[in-house]
This record gives C-alpha cells, sequence and structure tokens, in this order.
C-alpha cells in the first residue's frame, strides 16, 4: 500500500530548482538554435541531461510504504517507488499518520 504525502522538496528548494531548470533550458535551446552543432555538442548533452535530472527532482514526492508487514519511508516519482527506508516500528504501539498542510516562515529580506 502507498500513501503518497507532500512534495519532496520545500517551497524555497522547489522554487530554486524551478528557476535553474529554466535558465538550464533557455541556454540549452540558445546554444541548439544558434551554435553549430558540432561545435559544442558535449556542453548540449550535459545541459540536456541536466534538465533532465532537474525536472525529475521537482516531480518527486515522499511518502509512506507499507511493503510485507513493514512500514517504510519512500520517494516517489509518479507513483513509482525510487528509494525506500525502512522505520522500526518494533517498539511502536499505535500509529497515527497526520496530513495537513505544512507551511514554513523564511525571513528573507
Amino acid at each position: 500500500m502507498k500513501i503518497i504525502l507532500e512534495r519532496n522538496l520545500d517551497f524555497k528548494q522547489f522554487q530554486n530548482l524551478t528557476i535553474l531548470t529554466f535558465i538550464t533550458g533557455m541556454i540549452f535551446l540558445g546554444m541548439i538554435n544558434s551554435v553549430d552543432f558540432k561545435s559544442y555538442y558535449k556542453i548540449e548533452i550535459i545541459l540536456f541531461f541536466l534538465n533532465l535530472i532537474f525536472i525529475t527532482i521537482l516531480f518527486t514526492k515522499k511518502g509512506l510504504l507499507i511493503k510485507n508487514q513493514k512500514l517504510y519511508k519512500s520517494i516517489f516519482l509518479f507513483g513509482f517507488g525510487l528509494k525506500k527506508t525502512i522505520i522500526e516500528t518494533s517498539d511502536f504501539q499505535q500509529l497515527f499518520i497526520i496530513q495537513g498542510k505544512f507551511s514554513t516562515n523564511y525571513a528573507f529580506i
């Protein structure tokens, strides 16, 4: 059983990664359209894969996974589990999952 709870990144991380993805995407598109492909193809390939990695990170979510009577903390991408870490529940008598919106207070000037 999968319980996908929230985004893997907080708001500031999500905002910064979105800006970085946009900038690298614009550089990649600018290089594709203006520079001869054979001269800088390695940089273009690196920028393409960086964009794929950034977009993948943007869509990851964290949640819980219950498998074979064990509880795991997991990271999901479009519902598929990428990484799971077991949560030791042998000492627990009860387990509650509280859902809600969490907010952070950043004091940026």
